[in-house]
């Protein structure tokens, strides 16, 4: 057997340096490495098998012409393997957890038993079966991303024994599976830019609900890897299909609120869930998300708070995609009970003086869609907020952030009165047309006009001679 795996390492090491080269003796070499791979005399050596994934790996991706009349025995092998798991009866518990997956009450039992499986296998150190799952894992990774004309195949017999593999016990494999998933997407993306009738769109759709209902389970999981991972590919999904997610927006929020609200979760698990809930929001219908704001607001409200300035500034980011989805036209929702509380979040950050440059300007254009969203609701509050946009527009690290904000509030259909800083605006904004900054100057003259266009009538605009 040593001098097996010796040999089998030697076809990948030699592929890896010649390249191309060796491509003309796979008739030769891939049989040979098949027959170790599966092959009953060998069944107890974990590490051959591994070395056969990673020669085929490595010949996939330095022989991806030769190597092709071979690709669909490799991928039954890869399929086969990555569900190897000879000390966990994983097949069985798949079945049940799939009859039970209609059950509500009962989809929580078999995380926790799963998570339990998890910890208690992290330190058996003779069960190496996790390495051969993990090649054979990249061993797919590499045909899925070498092999773009084999999409609908792939769509056919890899992505689902992917989905089902999102249970996966070992962590580090997990991962790898998540991370395979994602180059599925990434090619899927490549393919619908150059086809957008491409029919790996509508296999992606077919296959959602399963995805979806693989991920939350694994949101659920207390590793923060894993479910940083699982919003890594919630995110990818989301960005090659906008909108996929519309019918299954109930079942991600919890995931995004206990990842937001637990205790044991990093600034890095709560960047991610706050990226992928700002993209959600972007790229899907605003009344998806009325049934979900009650739950929404508070960890949104948490976030902009945050002391970490990276976490405040992302909560601010979705902050203002969730204000524009609290109030679309024509909505029938009644949003006027979280409209204090999020103004309130969001002018503590915009008065504080002693934050992040990227907060700051981050706060000032919250609070602009937040006054031209919201606005007349706020009324009686606004006059402290105009103050601190006008300080905000008379220093030069802000002003440009801080024109922006005027121009979009004076775009809103709302009849907001800017009366109080009008005249001082004005003559402000004038005074940058005559600056070298070109961004400054674009900026200014489309505010003057928005200014204008809404507030010419108003006596302290007229007044000002400019």
């Amino acid at each position: 057997p040593d001098n097996i795996r010796t040999l089998v390492q030697a076809f990948g090491a030699i592929s890896r340096s010649a390249g191309y080269r060796l491509g003309k003796y796979l008739p030769k070499v891939v049989p040979l490495i098949v027959t170790y791979c599966d092959n009953p005399k060998f069944d107890q050596d974990d590490e051959l098998r591994e070395n056969c994934f990673q020669a085929f790996e490595s010949l996939i991706l330095k022989c991806p012409k030769d190597i092709t009349p071979y690709l669909a025995e490799i991928i039954g092998h890869n399929l086969k393997f990555i569900k190897y798991d000879p000390n966990y009866a994983d097949d069985e518990e798949e079945e049940a957890g799939e009859e039970m997956e209609t059950d509500d009450g009962e989809e929580e039992a078999p995380a926790e038993e799963e998570e339990a499986d998890e910890g208690g296998d992290a330190s058996d150190d003779d069960d190496m079966s996790w390495k051969v799952r993990r090649s054979a894992t990249k061993c797919l990774s590499a045909i899925i991303s070498t092999r773009p004309d084999m999409l609908g195949e792939i769509y056919t017999t890899v992505a689902p024994v992917l989905i089902s593999r999102f249970r996966e016990r070992e962590e580090n494999v997990k991962l790898d599976i998540f991370g395979s998933f994602i180059d599925l997407l990434r090619q899927t993306s490549v393919a619908t830019r150059r086809n957008p009738d491409s029919l790996s769109l509508v296999q992606l759709s077919k296959l959602t609900p399963k995805i979806v209902q693989g991920l939350t389970k694994e949101l659920s999981q207390k590793s923060v890897k894993t479910r940083v991972g699982a919003f890594a590919l919630l995110k990818e999904l989301v960005s090659v299909r906008p909108g996929v997610l519309t019918s299954q927006i109930s079942a991600v929020i919890p995931g995004i609120v206990f990842s937001l609200g637990d205790k044991n979760t990093n600034s890095n698990l709560k960047i991610e869930a706050l990226s992928f809930l700002h993209l959600l929001l972007t790229s899907h219908p605003a009344d998806a998300f009325h049934p979900h704001v009650k739950t929404l607001a508070p960890c949104i409200q948490k976030a902009v708070g945050d002391h970490y300035y990276r976490i405040s500034a992302e909560g601010l980011r979705v902050l203002s995609e969730f204000v524009r989805a609290l109030r679309p036209e024509g909505t029938s929702f009644d949003f006027h009970p979280y409209v204090k509380d999020i103004y309130q979040a969001c002018l503590k950050q915009l008065k504080a003086q002693d934050i992040d440059q990227e907060v700051k300007e981050c706060a000032i254009t919250c609070v602009g869609i937040i006054v031209s969203t919201l606005g007349d609701d706020l009324a009686a509050e606004l006059s402290e907020c105009f103050k601190i946009l006008l300080d905000r527009l008379k220093n030069e690290i802000t002003r440009v952030t801080a024109v922006k904000a005027l121009s979009r509030i004076s775009q809103a259909k709302l009849n907001v009165d800017m009366t109080p800083i009008l005249s001082e605006a004005i003559k402000e904004l004038s005074g940058f047309l005559r600056k070298s900054n070109r961004q400054l100057k674009q900026s200014s003259l489309s505010a003057l006009n928005d200014i204008v266009t809404k507030y010419g009538s108003n006596k302290a605009a007229s007044s000002c001679q400019h």
